[in-house]
């Protein structure tokens, strides 16, 4: 049987993933042959990292990097990576179980009263194992969850504020509280399942009236008998009502306690979301079951949505929860934060995905860097065990397709052969041990390539993975039918103009896509110090978010310093990265003008030392003196600079190639992306976070449903396990 030829343009994520699907079936071997084409000397894509030799091998990576616990088959994948992988025991990272250990939570940041705030998001994770494709809470059990959260939330907020002051007063605000301590009795067909309800909880004890209509909500919409249609308007009605009524019991409180503010913010958006769900039509009941389908409100952006179905215009544009959606997926319009825009649909649905279907913990951290931790072991067992099935073909640029006379289908791939290896070599080998772990390198191993070609690579500071490169190789053509059958693209959305101009040209669909599915640029920096964690202040493994703009992610990074190799006793003791959207030049220059990317990167730097100078101390305050100043003395720096030449040893980049732009949602774009089949050629078939997945935005779990996608339209197998919660 003839094996089919597979070309994968791309070795990210999206890509790899559609190759180990492919692999993982029964009898793969006999079925495939796949290259993999790879500009550059690494795998990755936006989630490359490299270990820098001339800089003591630290991580160097593209921003900030975790998994979250929602991601069911990216957890899956890897799991299953290692445990084939079969590494020592005393080797580095040898199970999954040491390659990523649980954060413990996530600070979210607000600014109240002139000074940030920050609030610890720490998230019950539901019960079972991750990656094991099963979601024990049925969708209509997430109003329980949400709410009965909520009434824990608010009984908490009240106890403070009992607490907080003297008992001559105590009973002063007990009064208070009591005097509307009833919710509003509805006119309609649910008023007596409300009462019947509330009337189960009678010999509970509640802090608050509010607290237990909580509750009593949480019950009343999980009931599947509730949700018929005539039904839809009393919800509308009792959601409304209860809404008003808690404003009137605690919103004259919010000024003088501002930990009330945030019990608000989360009631009033939980409230106002699932009235919107109920109003537009995103919950329906098919078959007796319920379902959630978000994507009937894409057409909105978030917080219009929000604001429409009668969110708190006062505080909504500030509540953390909300800003998360538009500062965790870059969700500004060309970068500039000034304009967030974040498909409704999809920002509720990831939102979902994490707080109800995250297992064992909401975030994981990676042990070293993320080429290290995920690429690398990939790489590794599809070479192990696929030999003769599996090549990567690096630096080897996909120029072009050529699609065949009749546009039916891609007659040819134009290959760019960037550098020559050096004679003898018949193949790359991309990986260096460090400290017994095999690594991605920052920068190309020089010694297996063309002498002369190295020679001049190293000299010019040539990139042979960015778009200004200025560099040209050798052109090769690949013939269908000799050299492949079948052509993935895995590249990202914002690269494809460059070698699919024919294929845009032939089908409308393509050129729409990329007219309408939005990437942004984003910026990063991470900072080596000499003081230790309790000598500068910090929180122990800080993660927080929704912090000063654009930089408004920051996160503690110390687990990935045991990965580096500092001679001697001077060593770095605190490592933390900083990453943010970046706001596009008003004029991208055209390719051969190499001067752009640096210029770039200066303003990276700019901002970089900003943060450190105005923005750090609310952070790290030991890291500041009497006088507010920063200390840049103790910044790592092995070659030992002055003062603030220190920051020019650390390191920072602008994610501005096509490759590395993180691809998001703008409102109304998700309709409008092509699913893994639909690329309108016969023997072409898509994957990557930017194609139409479910997930819909630049997140690992969306690469890989991706993968399974692309992988079930290769082998026209939809047998192939995908596990969605609905």
């Amino acid at each position: 049987m003839k094996k089919k030829k597979v070309a994968v343009v791309g070795g990210g994520l999206g890509s790899l993933s559609t190759v180990y699907h492919l692999m993982m079936q029964p009898e793969a071997k006999d079925l495939y042959e796949i290259t993999v084409y790879q500009a550059g000397w690494r795998l990755g894509g936006k989630g490359a990292s490299g270990v820098n030799p001339e800089m003591g091998f630290r991580v160097e990576e593209h921003g900030v990097h975790f998994w979250f616990g929602f991601y069911e088959n990216a957890f899956r994948m890897i799991k299953n990576v290692y445990a084939k992988l079969a590494r020592p025991k005393d080797a580095p990272l040898a199970t999954f179980e040491e390659a990523f250990k649980p954060q413990p939570n996530v600070d979210l940041s607000q600014k109240i009263n002139n000074q940030w705030v920050d609030w610890v998001l720490d998230l019950p994770p539901i019960s079972g194992t991750l990656g094991d494709g099963k979601f024990p809470n049925p969708v209509e059990l997430i109003f329980e969850i949400i709410f009965h959260k909520l009434a824990d939330e608010f009984k908490e907020g009240i106890v403070k504020v009992e607490l907080g002051f003297w008992d001559s007063i105590i009973s002063f605000f007990r009064k208070l509280f009591k005097q509307k301590r009833e919710h509003p009795r509805l006119q309609n067909s649910l008023d007596g399942y409300i009462q019947k309800v509330e009337e189960g909880l009678l010999t509970k004890t509640f802090s608050h009236a509010v607290e237990k209509h909580l509750r009593v909500i949480g019950t009343v919409l999980s009931n599947k008998q509730t949700h018929h249609a005539e039904h839809v308007e009393a919800h509308i009605e009792h959601l409304e009502s209860v809404h008003h009524w808690i404003w009137d019991s605690i919103g004259h409180l919010i000024e003088k306690f501002p930990h009330l503010l945030r019990i608000w913010c989360i009631i009033d958006f939980a409230i106002v979301a699932t009235k919107g769900i109920f109003k537009d039509g995103v919950i329906k009941m098919e078959h007796g079951k319920m379902t959630l389908d978000f994507s009937v409100i894409n057409d909105y952006d978030l917080k219009e949505w929000l604001i429409i179905h009668g969110a708190d215009k006062h505080f909504i544009y500030e509540f953390p929860a909300i800003k998360l959606m538009y500062d965790g997926p870059f969700a500004f319009y060309k970068g500039a934060v000034s304009a967030p825009n974040v498909e409704a649909g999809t920002a509720l649905n990831i939102l979902f995905r994490w707080v109800l279907t995250s297992k064992e913990n909401f975030i994981w951290r990676m042990q070293a860097g993320m080429g290290d931790t995920i690429f690398a072991p990939l790489y590794l067992w599809l070479k192990k065990e696929f030999p003769e099935n599996v090549r990567f073909q690096f630096f080897e640029k996909i120029s072009n397709l050529v699609l065949s006379e009749d546009k039916r289908y891609v007659a040819e791939i134009e290959v760019e052969k960037q550098v020559k290896l050096q004679e003898g070599l018949t193949e790359y080998n991309p990986l260096i041990e460090v400290k017994g772990l095999p690594s991605w390198p920052s920068r190309p191993l020089y010694e297996q390539l063309d002498p002369s070609q190295a020679q001049i690579l190293q000299k010019q500071n040539i990139d042979l993975s960015s778009d200004w490169t200025g560099w040209k190789g050798e052109k090769i053509i690949k013939k269908w039918g000799e050299d492949f059958d079948e052509v993935v693209i895995g590249a990202s959305v914002a690269s494809l103009p460059y070698f699919c101009s024919e294929l845009i040209e032939a089908n409308k669909a393509w050129a729409n896509m990329l007219d309408k599915v939005g990437t942004v640029q984003t910026q990063a920096f991470q900072i080596w110090l000499t003081k230790s964690p309790e000598q500068l202040g910090a929180h122990p493994q800080k993660v927080l978010s929704t912090y000063v703009e654009p930089l408004d992610t920051f996160a503690e990074m110390n687990q990935v310093l045991s990965r580096e190799v500092w001679e001697g006793a001077y060593v770095p003791k605190y490592l933390f990265y900083v990453c943010g959207a970046f706001a596009e030049s008003e004029l991208i220059p055209p390719l051969d003008l190499s001067y752009f990317p640096e210029s770039q990167r200066q303003k990276v730097y700019d901002s970089m030392k900003s943060f450190i100078e105005k923005d750090l101390r609310h952070i790290l305050p030991g890291a500041f003196d009497e006088a507010g100043q920063f200390d840049w003395n103790i910044l790592f720096d092995p070659y030992n600079g002055i003062g603030e030449e220190r920051l020019r040893n650390q390191y920072w980049r602008v994610n501005i190639d096509s490759s590395e732009r993180y691809v998001y949602s703008l409102k109304g774009s998700s309709k409008h992306r092509l699913q893994a089949h639909e690329s309108g050629f016969t023997n072409v078939v898509l994957t990557g976070d930017w194609i139409q997945n479910g997930l819909n935005t630049g997140f690992v779990e969306g690469a890989v449903v991706s993968g399974i996608l692309a992988a079930r339209a290769v082998s026209k197998n939809d047998t192939i396990d995908l596990f969605l919660p609905w």
